[in-house]
């Protein structure tokens, strides 16, 4: 089983069916860029989409998996593989969002600190520095979220 001979699958029977990549995406609910890297053999669909995709091709899980003449322990084993790998797929994604989350956190809370300073430089008070300081408070509970979907990406590798 390997994903270059499942998105040339994938391919063939798209044409066979005249489907565009849009159209195969809309009826699967991705975007086109995802089907187009399933041919190009880039990555396997997520999992939970193939008997979808195979019901829209008109063939069987096993067919666009390369698996059609393969044993019961040898499908088990294929499956078993794909199912790691969308595993590392999703921690690998799951530990990006989350350094995203920090820094982008982190970022707005330097601009929020600085917008309070600028106002207390002007002595504005009241509602303004409130407002600053409830985004803080804001931005605290983001950075604490990106800090824990990195730690979690961490145990479910």
């Amino acid at each position: 089983m390997n994903a270059e001979y499942t998105g040339r699958k994938i391919a063939q029977l798209r044409k066979q069916k005249g489907l565009t990549q849009r159209e195969l995406a809309v009826a699967l609910h991705v975007t086109d860029k995802a089907v187009s890297k399933w041919e190009r053999g880039l990555n396997y669909p997520d999992i939970a989409l193939l008997e979808q995709l195979a019901l829209v091709l008109d063939c069987s899980v096993l067919v666009l998996l390369g698996l059609e003449d393969a044993r019961g322990e040898e499908i088990a084993g294929a499956l078993s593989q794909l199912s790691t790998a969308e595993r590392a797929r999703i921690c690998r994604e799951f530990r990006w969002r989350g350094w995203l989350t920090i820094a982008l956190s982190l970022l707005a809370w330097a601009a929020a600190l600085y917008a309070s300073w600028v106002l207390a430089q002007h002595q504005i008070f009241g509602l303004p520095q409130v407002a600053t300081g409830g985004m803080s408070g804001f931005l605290a509970i983001l950075l604490a979220n990106g800090i824990f979907s990195v730690r979690k990406s961490r145990f479910l590798s």
